[in-house]
């Protein structure tokens, strides 16, 4: 009898899981806007839509570019280890 309890509350608590998750994402609503202008929209339209000229305009905040660093990964011979590798700065 055990088992079967346990089974019912894992499917009770998985319905309870998947109600929230659908609830959530309903009350999320469109998030591809924000207040009335569209994400993705270039600064003309965005300039006519306020009333203003393109030329008012200025940046806020600029994020860095993130470059990643490449890892060499030393070469593996088939079946034998590979030598000693050492990288240099």
């Amino acid at each position: 009898m055990s088992k079967r309890r346990f089974m019912a509350r894992k499917s009770a608590l998985a319905s309870v899981f998947v109600c929230g998750v659908i609830a959530a994402a309903a009350v999320a609503g469109d998030l591809s806007k924000y207040r009335s202008f569209q994400f993705g929209t270039d600064l003309s339209t965005v300039a006519t839509q306020v009333g203003a000229s393109v030329s008012q305009a200025k940046v806020l905040h600029s994020r860095l570019a993130l470059i990643p660093g490449v890892g060499v990964a030393p070469p593996r011979a088939r079946g034998r280890p590979a030598r000693k590798y050492q990288r240099t700065p």
